[in-house]
């Protein structure tokens, strides 16, 4: 019983290191018909230190902003 326990234990151990102070925002360009928006450019502004990210959407109209601070 105890080295299964050890075994579970040890398993885990790595999801406890994924764990992050970061996030990220994703999401779908559309149009009103629903079409997808390509090259639009997003902006993310963190408003405690006016930073801003960019990212433009896909083909698919799809975008990302990753490692971003916990803020407003």
């Amino acid at each position: 019983m105890k080295i299964s326990k050890l075994v579970l234990s040890l398993a885990l151990l790595p999801a406890l290191f994924a764990q992050s102070e970061r996030g990220s925002i994703a999401g779908i360009v559309t149009d009103p018909t629903g079409a997808a928006i390509v090259g639009a450019e997003v902006v993310v502004t963190q408003r405690d230190t006016n930073a801003t990210f960019r990212s433009v959407t896909t083909g698919a109209g799809e975008y990302s902003v990753p490692n971003l601070l916990p803020g407003q």
